[in-house]
């Protein structure tokens, strides 16, 4: 069964079903927010990019990185040690 999820346009967080609010701005364009935490800053004007717990965030992006990169390594320096013996 596939659920339909979607994107808040704020924090970029999915939203599933029966989750979430949409906001109508004035020109007419719906947006879908998460909750009530990212429609207050929405409605604040802030960049998402200033936030560390959205995903949007540099610091969010360089931790998804940093735990990939170093899983990878850490796979790497265990086979070189093996073959160095």
């Amino acid at each position: 069964m596939v659920v339909k999820t979607e994107r808040c346009a704020f924090s970029e967080y999915w939203i599933f079903p029966g989750h979430g609010m949409k906001y109508v701005r004035k020109d007419g364009q719906p947006i879908i927010l998460s909750g009530s935490k990212a429609k207050s800053l929405y409605l604040q004007k802030l960049k998402p990019s200033k936030l560390q717990w959205t995903q949007v965030s540099p610091g969010a992006h360089f931790l998804l990185v940093c735990t990939f990169v170093c899983a990878s390594l850490g796979g790497k320096r265990d086979l070189k040690k093996e073959e160095a013996f």
